[in-house]
């Protein structure tokens, strides 16, 4: 490990003010993997191995690919309210209402009917969703509290673009960054 990296890491001392701004990232964190983030339209895809009934009757066989509809489910008014509005911060509304109720429930990571980024049910929720959400809060923090970021004028959202069932953003896209004057915390 890089002797001046080690040093930086061993005294770290994060702002109280660090733990409300991750509070709030959950949310937002939430809001564009299931809404604004390029993703494929259809995941996650799977091989059935063996021939499957459904309780409807619907018959599976083996080896056909199965997937569902994520992006439109992710974008379905009766799954999520208003889903055409630009809203990060609807997931961390939703945890403080009904007195704490919903805490721990519309974090990302957390599975739930209107989030199914990391899976959903007991055996089909990754693992290792924590895990993830921490080293992107981890890897995202500094940067987002140092720098400034915004397109180019007279620039904004670079254009969806599909490829088949897989969608991404337009290559070319450019950001402007610059640190900020006074950082948020770090």
């Amino acid at each position: 490990m890089d002797s001046d990296l080690h040093v930086s890491v061993s005294n770290a001392k994060l702002n109280p003010k660090l733990a409300k701004y991750m509070d709030i990232a959950h949310g937002e964190f939430e809001y564009g993997w299931n809404i604004d983030v390029p993703k494929p339209e259809i995941n996650p895809q799977r091989i059935a191995l063996v021939p499957l009934t459904l309780k409807d009757g619907t018959e599976i066989p083996a080896g056909a690919r199965i997937a569902w509809a994520g992006y439109h489910h992710a974008n379905d008014p009766s799954v999520v309210d208003k889903p055409e509005e630009f809203d990060p911060l609807r997931s961390y509304r939703k945890r403080y209402t009904d007195q704490g109720v919903n805490l721990n429930r519309f974090i990302a990571g957390q599975p739930n009917s209107s989030s199914l980024s990391f899976g959903y049910g007991n055996q089909a929720a990754c693992p290792g969703r924590y895990f993830a959400v921490g080293e992107i809060k981890m890897t995202l923090m500094r940067p987002l509290l140092e720098f400034e970021f915004k397109f180019p004028e007279g620039h904004s959202r670079p254009k969806t673009m599909y490829a088949d069932e897989n969608v991404f953003m337009g290559p070319h896209a450019r950001l402007m960054m610059r640190k900020r004057n006074k950082s948020l915390g770090c």
